[in-house]
């Protein structure tokens, strides 16, 4: 709904500055128009992510204690060392 709404204001902003008779208002025109290609530009760049990814493998189990982790293969525990 907003990419219709910032399409139309574009259309409509660009016909008010062909028939624009004074300067001062020529001038907030076109400034209403280069604010909202501005955001019609940014609407259509990805945005970046916000947190990392973290993908969790099938053999893995958050209920594991911090020394014990389950193998991916058969599911049995793996004893790892601490630190």
């Amino acid at each position: 709904m907003e990419r219709f709404a910032r399409h139309e204001n574009i259309k409509r902003y660009r016909k008010l500055l062909r028939e624009a008779k004074d300067e001062p208002g020529r001038r907030l025109i076109q400034k209403l128009l280069t604010e909202e290609e501005d955001k019609e530009v940014a609407a259509r760049r990805p945005s970046p992510p916000t947190a990392p990814s973290h993908h969790v493998s099938s053999g893995t189990s958050a209920t594991c204690p911090d020394d014990t982790l389950r193998s991916a293969r058969g599911g049995e525990p793996v004893k790892t060392r601490k630190k």
